[in-house]
């Protein structure tokens, strides 16, 4: 239940005082028609979470949203109104000034390098501050409300029309994957036509997709206040009406949008008996605007115009009575890159040539599961090979936004492992087994061992780059060179104690993980070069229960780490959460917090104290008050950087 309370705060991490209201869920038939009506609101005012940016400090939110559904017979139509208010707001003036105050040396220096007084110097640090302040913004806390989900829906046996928004995944995702993560505050949708027909065809299986649409993201960060803004004109302002559009300022008066919906076809077929199905998936997008006009090396999907992916699976849902296998393979096709203009027709085409280099991208994913009696072993591969992630059109100037993308390949690690760094599985192979062995009714043991190389976690370009010696000859790419290879290993263990009437348990495992460079590296504040590119020195995680009396009882999770990463800093840190909880089941949680770091040089606490409360079913009511500290939070390889936390929540969900 704290799991739940936890995860829940973090999807909105960064905001404080909040006050949600939830209005009930109203359900009414009428005409033959049945009505579903949902009110969530959410109200944040968000104090110093003590970092160093005062943007996100000391200002309120309202964040509400509408749902509407209707249903009659075989049609079903969808629509969700979100609105964001925001009061309090930052000042740049006074953001400028709390800056001046807190850097007096920095405007004495510029003083003396000037040749200037000391007001001089403050005025023109005042000035620049506050244009800079007044620019960043211009695209945040601004006052939206616009239609972000609709669609009506056809559905009778065998046979599913959807106009509109929706959520698709082919596959395990390598071709396409949108989809709603609470826990990176993402929600996207397809806005378009999907038809799913699954006719009954006895012993046989067929199911045929069909999808062709506009992507469809979240237009306002829950976590910054930022904005995704469109052109509110032509394909765009038809397609999305009222969504956000570029608002000059006087600060940014040509401002322009920071998002282009990307076009998407796509088919899925699968085939098969119950013993085995095979699928065929395919993908195309195409960009709908031009933002770059240069290659992004970061994620050269979003640096070209067109992206191709397409797979093959095949599934047997059982293997003799005694285990289960599916596997999939992938191809990446790469088209018309971004150029900038009034270069070289040479330089053009090493462009061209380099896109091409990188285009033929190759996935392979596998899953094989074996059990007998008390013992099931898992072995999970994947060999991929230039395969990136479809990255949206999203301007670089929007960085809250720039890890949004519509596919994922697996990882065969934790759904909430945060150590794949950068293009990590863009050129990787390995796999994981895990052997796991149910002692008795109450007690499972299992062991894991992950083994990767990758290509890519220091260069996303897996070596196609071109490079020039000394006297600037151009040399042929390097390709997959020990020089950018990393060699990762990583074992885990663990126990399940389950008590017999279930309402006690002890879950622990315990972790480590060698990230190593084939060649030493300098990295600064080392006196020594070192092959050592992240270390896990133990990463501890646990969740207890043990039953009081009657429905009362105790609960302690959490995690500790001791890691060391020397580009990030040159000596190792600790880092941990622990929650100790008093729970009334089903009705009431009792949760206090403690969360710290020492990644900044110092140990730094953050404490928290969350109440939840299940009045029914459907009735819940969640406050949450204290802190939590920054971290990177990961969802299958998508990772995002949240800010420290530091206020108040009180949410409320009731549902009919």
């Amino acid at each position: 239940m704290v799991g739940s309370l936890l995860r829940r705060t973090r999807s909105v991490r960064g905001g404080f005082v909040v006050f949600c209201l939830v209005a009930p869920t109203w359900a009414q038939e009428f005409g033959g028609f049945r009505f579903l009506i949902t009110e969530t609101s959410i109200i944040n005012y968000r104090i110093d979470n003590r970092d160093a940016d005062l943007v996100n400090d000391n200002y309120g939110e309202w964040l509400n949203r509408l749902n509407l559904q209707a249903s009659r017979g075989q049609f079903t139509a969808q629509l969700r109104l979100d609105s964001a208010l925001y009061f309090l707001k930052p000042n740049p003036n006074i953001l400028a000034r709390k800056q001046a105050d807190a850097q007096p040396e920095a405007i004495a220096e510029r003083a003396t390098i000037d040749g200037v007084s000391l007001e001089e110097a403050r005025a023109a640090f005042l000035a620049q501050q506050t244009l800079a302040f007044g620019r960043n913004l211009s695209t945040r806390y601004n006052n939206t409300f616009f239609p972000s989900k609709l669609a009506v829906t056809y559905a009778r046996q065998g046979l599913e029309v959807t106009l509109g928004d929706f959520y698709i995944q082919f596959g395990r995702g390598m071709v396409l994957a949108l989809r709603k993560a609470d826990e990176l505050a993402t929600d996207t949708t397809l806005r378009g036509a999907k038809l799913d027909y699954r006719p009954d065809l006895g012993q046989m299986r067929l199911n045929v997709v069909l999808l062709a649409g506009y992507t469809n993201p979240l237009r306002v960060d829950e976590v910054s206040g930022r904005q995704l803004t469109q052109r509110d004109s032509g394909l765009e302002g038809v397609v999305f009406p009222l969504a956000p559009a570029p608002r000059s300022t006087f600060y940014l008066p040509d401002a322009r949008p920071s998002f282009a919906t990307d076009r998407i076809l796509g088919g899925r077929i699968e085939h098969g008996v119950r013993e085995v199905q095979v699928s065929l998936q395919s993908a195309y997008l195409t960009r709908t605007n031009d933002f770059y006009e240069r290659l992004d090396l970061n994620a050269p999907t979003r640096s070209v115009r067109e992206v191709i992916n397409s797979s093959v699976g095949i599934n047997i849902p059982n293997l003799a009575d005694h285990g289960s296998f599916y596997a999939e393979g992938a191809l990446q096709k790469l088209e018309d890159p971004y150029l900038a203009a009034g270069t070289s027709p040479e330089f053009q085409r090493e462009q061209r040539a380099f896109v091409g280099r990188l285009s033929g991208g190759k996935a392979l994913y596998g899953l094989l599961t074996l059990f007998k009696g008390p013992v099931t072993v898992n072995f999970e591969g994947k060999h991929y090979d230039r395969f990136y992630p479809m990255m949206a059109s999203v301007s670089q100037n929007t960085a809250e936004f720039l890890p949004l993308q519509y596919n994922g390949v697996p990882t065969t690690e934790p759904i909430w492992s945060d150590v794949q760094y950068n293009a990590f599985n863009a050129c990787v192979t390995g796999g994981r087994l895990r052997a796991d062995v149910k002692a008795n009714q109450r007690l499972l043991v299992f062991a894991s061992l992950g083994g990767y190389v990758s290509y890519s976690e220091r260069v996303a370009t897996c070596g196609q780059q071109q490079e020039t010696d000394d006297e600037g000859n151009v040399l042929p790419p390097r390709g997959k060179s020990t020089e950018i290879r990393n060699v990762i290993w990583d074992p885990w263990v663990g126990f399940e104690w389950n008590a017999a009437d279930n309402r006690s348990h002890i879950y622990a495992s315990g972790s480590s993980r060698w990230d190593h460079t084939s060649e030493p590296e300098i990295y600064a504040g080392l006196e020594e070069p070192t092959r050592t590119f992240y270390r896990e020195y133990y990463h501890i995680r646990y969740d207890a229960v043990a039953k009081v009396s009657g429905p009362w009882s105790l609960q302690t999770a959490g995690f500790h780490r001791h890691r060391f990463k020397p580009e990030q800093k040159s000596t190792p840190w600790f880092e941990g959460e622990n929650y100790l909880s008093l729970l009334y089941a089903p009705k009431l949680t009792l949760a206090f917090g403690y969360e710290y770091t020492t990644v900044f040089g110092y140990h730094k606490n953050y404490f928290n104290g969350q109440i939840l409360y299940r009045h029914t079913t459907d009735t819940i009511l969640r406050l949450f008050a204290g802190q939590s500290r920054p971290a990177l939070r990961c969802v299958s390889g998508v990772c995002r950087q949240f800010p420290a936390f530091e206020g108040l929540k009180l949410e409320a969900v009731l549902r009919f």
